[in-house]
């Protein structure tokens, strides 16, 4: 296989999550994730259970979960910046802007992190203002 397939394997990868991800398509979005994928996110934040999802049906629950525990799902809009994919990792950030479920507006820039295999996502690192997140999300 060619370094060149691999990376457009790896966008394609990408472009499917994407979509599932904005259709909430869970399924969809499992088939992305390689069985023992794993996610992470900054030592510091406490805005979701500090134990880190080591599966892919975890890693499901945990980024779709998301969406109805902190913020109101039909306000969320996600702005790209940037999209890097090459032959074993991928970079993407945006600015997501919504409601949080407790009714305050939520403004915060993201960067999630990718390494591929076989095609699929093994791991995935989520890095946002996590002192912002706190703030906003879990105040009265």
């Amino acid at each position: 296989m060619s370094a060149s397939t691999t990376k457009e394997q790896n966008q394609a990868t990408l472009n499917h999550y994407f979509k599932a991800m904005a259709s909430r398509d869970k399924d969809a979005l499992k088939a992305c994730f390689a069985d023992n994928a794993q996610w992470h996110f900054p030592q510091t934040f406490h805005g979701r259970p500090h134990q880190e999802a080591s599966n892919a049906d975890e890693i499901v629950v945990l980024l779709t979960g998301a969406l109805s525990d902190f913020y109101q799902p039909e306000t969320l809009r996600s702005t790209p910046h940037f999209v890097i994919v090459d032959e074993e990792h991928a970079a993407y950030q945006f600015r997501m802007r919504c409601t949080a479920a407790n009714g305050k507006p939520y403004d915060n820039l993201y960067v999630f992190t990718f390494r591929f295999k076989d095609g699929l996502i093994a791991e995935g690192w989520e890095h946002l203002d996590s002192l912002y997140f706190e703030q906003i999300v879990h105040s009265d």
